[in-house]
């Protein structure tokens, strides 16, 4: 049976909690998303192997920005609400 079709949005949305924002992730997210993702004691949980290089924050973003422009998922990077500082990522 096939996945049934999803209607993407032109542009990913914001979406605004009392205490975070979920925004768009940029290239720019890179550094605090390796500093994140390079951690073993973070990526325990996430049953991935920490990051090695810069490189791969950079290609994980890209892979956000490509998954949406095929519509194959959809993703935040989680802030606190007016901070631009990455907290978390979250997408489906």
């Amino acid at each position: 049976m096939p996945w049934p079709k999803i209607n993407f949005p032109e542009k990913n949305p914001p979406l605004v909690t009392e205490r975070l924002e979920l925004k768009w992730p940029e290239l720019i997210d890179a550094k605090e998303l390796f500093e994140m993702r390079s951690d073993s004691n973070f990526t325990k949980f996430l049953a991935r192997y920490p990051m090695k290089d810069i490189s791969e924050a950079e290609d994980y973003i890209q892979n956000i920005h490509d998954g949406f422009k095929t519509e194959k998922g959809l993703s935040w990077k989680i802030c606190q609400k007016g901070s631009y500082i990455l907290i978390g990522c979250i997408g489906f």
